[in-house]
């Protein structure tokens, strides 16, 4: 998460792509013009406005949607954050990304190492 938030501006915005409760918009919300926080499950948007507001975040935009079919502007930073798991097409997924990335995009996974 500081490798993002160093990156960010005060004039930046950031689409954060399955954002969830809001682990993510929030400290970027921080430090940023506007975040979009993009999230398919409604519920989970509540919970991130309730985290918002208890925090005095007040520019975070939270849009009901997935990422494969909702139609977004183009934002400075776009960041996916263990959202991707659920796309049969990551590949797909992340070019996407870099499309809709004015500046930068962060696709964060978890990384297992297999041993035999």
């Amino acid at each position: 998460m500081q490798f993002v938030l160093a990156r960010l501006q005060a004039d930046d915005t950031v689409l954060d792509i399955g954002a969830g409760t809001g682990r993510w918009s929030i400290p970027m919300a921080g430090i940023c013009k506007k975040v979009t926080a993009l999230d398919a499950l409604p519920g989970i948007l509540e919970i991130l406005q309730e985290n918002a507001d208890a925090e005095k975040v007040t520019n975070i935009n939270p849009v009901i949607g997935d990422w494969a079919t909702t139609d977004v502007e183009s934002h400075d930073h776009v960041l996916s954050s263990h959202a991707v798991y659920i796309s049969p097409d990551i590949v797909g997924y992340a070019k996407r990304m870099e499309r809709s990335a004015l500046e930068a995009c962060y696709l964060v996974m978890a990384f297992l190492a297999m041993t035999a």
